[in-house]
């Protein structure tokens, strides 16, 4: 990761690497709907995830779908989640930072079977 997480309380890092700068302007767009912890708990159409990470994640490997774009190579786990439906166990687990906390803090109370689940059939093989 070259950047530090979209950190709700602070402005998102400036920044032109591909495609991270979609990450970060990802905030931009959901911001206005999250909570201090970037939970997101107001009603939009932007995404179904229920945080700012997420989101985030959703955003960028969005922004560098085409096989043929040069990053398109380098989320090849994380596109792999994202196709299983463990996206929010990737962001939150596999790419754990501490600046989401509050995030992850929500996610795993209210999703412990769910990690679970997923370390067993997604990390442990």
């Amino acid at each position: 990761r070259p950047v530090f997480p979209n950190k709700i309380t602070e402005s998102a890092e400036t920044t032109t690497i591909e495609p991270w700068n979609a990450y970060h302007d990802a905030k931009d767009r959901i911001e206005d709907y999250c909570n201090d912890e970037g939970v997101i708990t107001k009603k939009q159409s932007l995404t179904e995830s229920k945080y700012l990470e997420v989101f985030s994640w959703e955003s960028m490997l969005k922004k560098s779908n085409s096989e043929n774009d040069e990053v398109f190579k380098n989320f090849p786990f994380a596109r792999d989640m994202q196709k299983a439906g463990w996206l929010d166990c990737y962001c939150f687990i596999s790419a754990f930072h501490y600046w989401i906390h509050g995030q992850y803090t929500d996610f795993s109370k209210k999703n412990a079977d769910r990690i679970r689940e997923y370390i067993n059939t997604q990390l442990i093989k």
